[in-house]
């Protein structure tokens, strides 16, 4: 499994009701299963950092793991960079 595959099983784990919350351990048991291996593990575990750095998923109450649209967590997300232009292009035609 590609670490991008790993995508939709953990928003899936972390979707379900009583599952929204989730330590690494437990999360891992449901996406890799009980007898993953240590290189899986380790791919779920970069895949889990990658998506805390895309605002995707976050740490709550130490190191429980959550989908922000559970949280009271708001996701900021970075401008478009055709979204900045066009608001510069606006911006410069309303002087």
């Amino acid at each position: 499994m590609t670490s991008k595959e790993l995508d939709r099983p953990v928003r899936e784990a972390l979707s379900e009701r009583g599952s929204r919350l989730l330590p690494f351990s437990d999360l891992s048991r449901k996406v890799l299963g009980p007898d993953a291996d240590p290189a899986q593990v380790e791919a779920l575990r970069q895949r889990l950092e990658h998506l805390e750095r895309t605002g995707v998923v976050v740490r709550v109450r130490g190191e429980k793991l959550s989908l922000i649209e559970y949280t009271n967590f708001i996701r900021e997300f970075p401008p478009e960079p055709e979204a900045v232009e066009e608001t510069k292009v606006e911006t410069a035609s309303a002087l």
